[in-house]
């Protein structure tokens, strides 16, 4: 199973108290099997989970920065393989889209210069912000046999223009799967594709929206 490090990094918050410092970090990304997730399905011996993180306090203790109110929307993407062969993941093969429009996912580096925006970094911290996002990235994986794999999409969603109609707009956004998203595991021997999905997404669950 692949490890996520816990990140801690400190800075120097020159501008609100001269001198003090400060600590920015993240909490380690929960290590678990996809069939444990609400929003998960199975073929034959493997299993795809999707665990959208659209609550902003939780998006913040994991990522250090507030996606949400950036209207970003990460979404984890857990495979378990329970097969005697390994299977290939990558992200030309996951796919975000509302009715007939496609969401691409955004840079992580994109994301990432919103975390470094937190005070005043030197190289060395900033590098270590880059890595960190690399190493959560949801990236092309050979996922072995008995094995989980785990990585992160980050997708920009607009949220609703106007704060009166939202409460509407969200129990819709829940109740019809407004946003989908489908995710193909292949076969590293045979190149079978196994298409699992809809996964129904209700975008993200800020507050102020209420």
């Amino acid at each position: 199973m692949r490890r996520f490090r816990v990140f801690v990094v400190t800075m120097m918050m020159g501008f609100w108290v001269a001198g003090c410092a400060t600590r920015f970090e993240v909490v380690q990304l929960p290590e678990r099997s996809a069939d444990l997730y609400p929003l998960a399905l199975t073929q034959g011996r493997t299993t795809v989970a999707v665990d959208e993180i659209g609550d902003e306090d939780r998006a913040y203790r994991y990522f250090g920065v507030d996606l949400i109110g950036h209207d970003i929307v990460p979404v984890n993407i857990v495979v378990s393989n329970h097969d005697t062969r390994p299977v290939l993941v990558k992200p030309a093969d996951v796919m975000l889209h509302r009715s007939n429009e496609i969401i691409d996912p955004l840079p992580v580096s994109t994301v990432a210069a919103l975390a470094k925006r937190h005070g005043r970094l030197n190289r060395e911290t900033r590098d270590q912000v880059d890595a960190y996002y690399r190493d959560i990235a949801f990236r092309t994986t050979a996922v072995a046999p008995n094995d989980t794999y785990q990585g992160v999409l980050f997708f920009r969603i607009a949220s609703p223009a106007d704060p009166r109609e939202s409460l509407f707009q969200r129990v819709s956004l829940w109740m019809q799967g407004d946003l989908q998203l489908d995710v193909v595991v292949e076969t590293a021997d045979q190149h079978e594709r196994l298409r699992y999905g809809p996964f129904n997404l209700a975008g993200s669950s800020r507050r102020d929206w209420f």
